[in-house]
């Protein structure tokens, strides 16, 4: 598939009329533009990754209260092999998710992503402004781990967004029964699928995140402006 820098449009709200009838209520009426906003980003993701496992479901996360209350909608998605690719992909669903109110707190306003997103003549963004790829050979449990734990940093530690060349060090290996060498993650845009798309809230820049030695991380420090968390 095409991975050009023309954003994939995914930018007409769906009709969610079926679940949502026309009604006065501003409570009822948020609701419903919220459930268009996740459509429309669901078939975003469907097109580029196909189906999802189980079909038309996603992973929702934990019962935490916090993560609840500060990641509405949010939950995973994951995709299996098909067609010619061989992976799978798990996909976070809900951090590109746009404000509802106007007094709402956009975390892609902070400082070094808006500078990013200037340097890159992009539009605005949707929410974050992001979601994030973990991909595996064989289905696996610790990209669902992984993934949690980077949303709740980049909800509860005032975390700057993760971008393609940032480096994010690990407490250990990235999963069981994986290289234990492997005890970074590398932000990068992979070449496997379009990475941008562009959502009715805004753009969104599909962020894959790689396992990277200790040794591979200090190569990546050499380069010219690599990033970094």
């Amino acid at each position: 598939m095409d991975n050009s820098s023309e954003p994939l449009d995914f930018s007409l709200l769906p009709d969610v009329s079926d679940l949502y009838p026309e009604t006065d209520d501003p409570d009822e009426q948020m609701i419903a533009a919220s459930s268009a906003h996740m459509q429309a980003r669901a078939n975003a993701l469907h097109y580029i990754f196909g189906k999802s496992h189980p079909e038309d479901s996603v992973w929702p996360p934990p019962k935490d209260h916090d993560l609840f209350i500060n990641w509405p909608g949010g939950a995973i998605m994951c995709f299996p092999p098909q067609a010619d690719r061989n992976n799978w992909y798990f996909v976070t669903h809900g951090l590109s998710q746009p404000p509802m109110e106007e007094d709402d707190l956009i975390p892609a306003a902070l400082d070094n992503y808006l500078d990013w997103r200037e340097a890159n003549d992009e539009e605005p963004v949707s929410g974050w402004g992001i979601e994030l790829v973990i991909s595996t050979r064989d289905f696996c449990d610790w990209p669902f781990n992984i993934l949690l734990n980077l949303v709740e940093y980049l909800l509860f530690d005032d975390s700057q967004i993760i971008l393609p060349g940032h480096r994010l060090p690990l407490a250990g290996p990235i999963g069981p029964a994986t290289n234990p060498l492997l005890n970074h993650l590398l932000a990068i845009t992979s070449s496997e699928y379009p990475s941008n798309i562009r959502l009715p809230g805004g753009l969104c820049s599909l962020i894959h995140l790689v396992g990277a030695t200790e040794s591979e991380i200090k190569h990546a420090r050499r380069l010219k402006n690599p990033g970094s968390l």
